[in-house]
């Protein structure tokens, strides 16, 4: 289950390093919320001690927090999502944490189905986040200008008389078998400096000249898959179905696309690592 989410390749010469996996089910008829909040809750709990209560239960949302795993689960009576997030950190989501992202939601959304008797689905998504690491902005900006994806027209740059800065899209395209919002744009990345009990978080373009080559080589004392670069580029790719018939497994489409949208994105561009001064 584990290989499933594995990215031993590179995309045009770039390890991409998983950061955020996100699912999401919004629904109809979800007003059991109101009398089974606490319910669900209390099984969760009973179930393991792992879980550990975030925000109180209200009217529009509850939110709970898994303390070994580092997924956030948040449901209300329109949508619930689950969530591993470490792009606030400087550490990747590595392949059993991944596959325990599927585990959970197996589990959590099956609950959730019990116990709200949810009559039908508006939206169903699986949407994970890579970040390809950069020394400098410039190097960022290159490697998403040479993947030939996309492009500028030349003629937008001259009629402000200026020169590209920065670079970024948003896609939507229509499949076969849902849809996909595509998100590519580059990020200067915050160094986190421990304090004590307080965490610094830094960016080299507010820093002096002395105080940048400091932060990069602390960036550069990295441990294992750890993310050591000023820069990132990330590419966003959210798969989702808008009004699904009947009910689909959410484990099913979860690892379908986590084994083939990056792929496909690789697919799409040149393989070859881009070339210096073009």
């Amino acid at each position: 289950m584990a290989k499933a989410f594995r990215t031993p390749f590179l995309v045009s010469g770039k390890e991409p390093f998983l950061r955020r996996l996100f699912f999401e089910i919004r629904y109809r008829e979800g007003y059991l919320y109101l009398d089974h909040c606490g319910r669900m809750l209390n099984r969760l709990f009973r179930e393991s001690s792992e879980w550990m209560m975030g925000t109180s239960p209200n009217t529009q949302g509850t939110t709970v927090f898994n303390l070994r795993a580092g997924t956030q689960f948040t449901f209300s009576s329109e949508s619930a999502n689950l969530t591993l997030d470490k792009t606030t950190s400087e550490e990747v989501i590595e392949d059993q944490e991944a596959a325990d992202f599927l585990i959970q939601l197996d589990h959590l959304f099956g609950v959730l189905l019990d116990e709200l008797e949810l009559g039908g689905f508006t939206r169903i998504g699986y949407r994970e986040q890579h970040h390809f690491s950069f020394d400098t902005k410039d190097e960022a900006e290159t490697w998403i200008t040479q993947l030939g994806a996309f492009s500028v027209n030349q003629s937008l740059l001259k009629a402000f008389a200026g020169t590209q800065d920065a670079f970024g899209i948003a896609l939507i395209i229509v499949g076969e078998d849902c849809r996909y919002r595509i998100g590519l744009n580059g990020i200067e990345r915050s160094a986190q400096l421990p304090f004590g009990d307080a965490v610094l978080a830094i960016k080299a373009s507010g820093a002096s000249t002395n105080q940048k080559k400091i932060l990069l080589d602390r960036l550069k004392q990295k441990r294992s898959r750890q993310i050591n670069s000023a820069f990132a580029v990330v590419l966003d790719i959210d798969a989702y179905l808008e009004d699904p018939l009947g009910q689909p497994h959410f484990g099913n489409f979860v690892m379908e696309h986590s084994k083939r949208n990056l792929e496909r994105f690789r697919s799409a561009i040149s393989s070859e690592t881009p070339k210096k001064g073009k």
